[in-house]
């Protein structure tokens, strides 16, 4: 992404409204005038990219292979499409292939002439794109994930509450990152809870559970099942989300005019909807072009985070919580656990016996 929006930084002099019209040709000359004997950096950074996305869904469709839970992931059906798609980009030279079936025939001399990835490696535009699909596709499969599986919302809660008793004294920087990105008043239903009875009514609240949960003579020995809604992870980057809907769902119109650039730059969190105003009232074109790509700049952090990992760290460590604590969760309820989509129950069991 950060080739991808220098790229249209330095091409000078180009229009405010990028229109279907516009002659791709003249913008695709002015990048390898720029870039020179450097062009074919679009290409290693698809490849780069494109195979961290390979690995990071080829883990996280594994890991549901091995525990068993293929059956309730809807979503690892399209995150092995993305992944196949991807692969054909990166691993192989798809062009290519078509080029040489197409000419063989003809002129059999000409698959010396053309080396493996020619098009692409002299096309970083194209490949910026590329990248900028296969992250978006990738991030929201990702949140998808977390969401379907709750792993990443209990183990948050569980590391609030050790961070804010002061049992916990070293920082889980990816956790970190969740609570920042995501809001820690939507994750905890407000501000970070600092006790653990506290942190037990958070829990449950972020779980969905009613709030006769919190009456301590009435409260069950058993599992209840979410009456209320569940807080989860919320797809990130807006500004480059506007982008996606122009670029990579097939919308016909892929025009830029002020109100759209003024809600572009109002969602990125900069600029209040007056600021977004005045600024466009008096912006030059090349300011647009340079506005622009700041924005997304800023949410770079948060389309490359890998929620994917997180999901498995989160995964193994209640998978382990209740390994050591069987004995004492059958106790509690012998419903605790029927397969891993209630380990989440674990975290509420261990800020319940606390709080009490």
């Amino acid at each position: 992404m950060t080739h991808f929006s220098a790229y249209w930084i330095r091409c000078k002099g180009r229009p405010a409204y990028i229109t279907v019209n516009e002659p791709l040709t003249l913008t695709l000359l002015d990048i390898r005038h720029i870039l020179r004997d450097k062009v074919f950096r679009g290409l290693q950074d698809l490849q780069r990219g494109g195979r961290l996305i390979i690995s990071s869904i080829g883990k996280i469709v594994e890991f549901h292979k091995f525990t068993g839970m293929t059956k309730h992931s809807h979503n690892d059906v399209k995150l092995e499409e993305l992944m196949n798609l991807v692969a054909r980009w990166v691993e192989r030279d798809n062009i290519r292939d078509l080029l040489d079936r197409e000419n063989r025939m003809e002129d059999p001399s000409t698959v010396s002439h053309v080396t493996d990835f020619y098009l692409l490696e002299r096309d970083p535009l194209w490949c910026g794109l590329l990248l900028y699909n296969f992250r978006m596709v990738a991030h929201e499969g990702a949140i998808i994930t977390a969401n379907s599986w709750t792993f990443i919302l209990a183990t948050s809660h569980l590391y609030n509450s050790l961070r804010q008793t002061k049992m916990l004294h070293c920082e889980w920087e990816d956790m970190e990152s969740i609570l920042s990105m995501h809001r820690a008043e939507n994750l905890f239903v407000g501000n970070l809870p600092t006790s653990f009875v506290e942190c037990m009514k958070r829990c449950a609240l972020a779980c969905g559970l009613p709030a006769t949960y919190f009456a301590r003579k009435s409260r069950p020995r058993r599992p209840q099942s979410s009456t209320g809604k569940v807080r989860k992870l919320r797809k990130l980057a807006p500004v480059s989300r506007e982008f996606k809907r122009r670029f990579c769902d097939g919308n016909d119109r892929i025009d830029f005019g002020p109100m759209d650039l003024m809600n572009i730059f109002h969602k990125s969190g900069l600029l209040s909807t007056a600021e977004s105003s005045t600024l466009l009232s008096g912006i030059s074109p090349a300011g647009v072009l340079q506005l622009l790509p700041f924005c997304i700049h800023n949410e770079a952090s948060e389309l490359t985070f890998n929620h994917f990992e997180v999901h498995i760290a989160c995964w193994k460590l209640l998978r382990r919580l209740h390994t050591l604590l069987r004995k004492d969760l059958l106790e509690w309820s012998t419903e605790v656990y029927r397969d891993d989509r209630n380990l989440p129950s674990v975290v509420l069991w261990l800020l319940t016996e606390a709080a009490e």
